[in-house]
């Protein structure tokens, strides 16, 4: 049975995009996910792995601070930190985007003085 998540945030960091040994293109990077709670506001962080040329198209257009929504499968991740096992869950994402509902992007209109060919 697969799992399945969906999550829409702010990244956290700036993407880090890297190459494996054969060329493939992986990126690693985080999101916050922001919830009020009564009065208090908590922040939950999901790191995020992302492969091939989807990691590649989102390290060119997303940036730190974009709101992004992500969906993917979750997969724990173990490793060895001073000397003790440990383990974390990461998002491997299928999709990423922009969430364009909250962005003051405004169109760009471009002019020539003259004909451009």
């Amino acid at each position: 049975m697969d799992n399945f998540v969906a999550v829409t945030g702010n990244l956290a960091q700036d993407i880090k995009l890297n190459r494996t040994g054969n060329g493939t293109a992986v990126a690693n990077t985080s999101i916050g996910v922001s919830r009020k709670k009564g009065d208090e506001k908590i922040t939950s962080f999901f790191d995020i792995t992302i492969w091939g040329k989807l990691a590649e198209n989102v390290a060119r257009a997303c940036q730190k601070g974009d709101r992004v929504t992500v969906t993917g499968t979750l997969n724990q991740e173990k490793f060895e930190k001073d000397g003790q096992k440990r383990s974390t869950i990461v998002i491997y994402a299928d999709t990423m985007g922009k969430d364009e509902r909250f962005s003051d992007n405004r169109p760009t209109v471009v002019t020539y003085d003259s004909e451009p060919f």
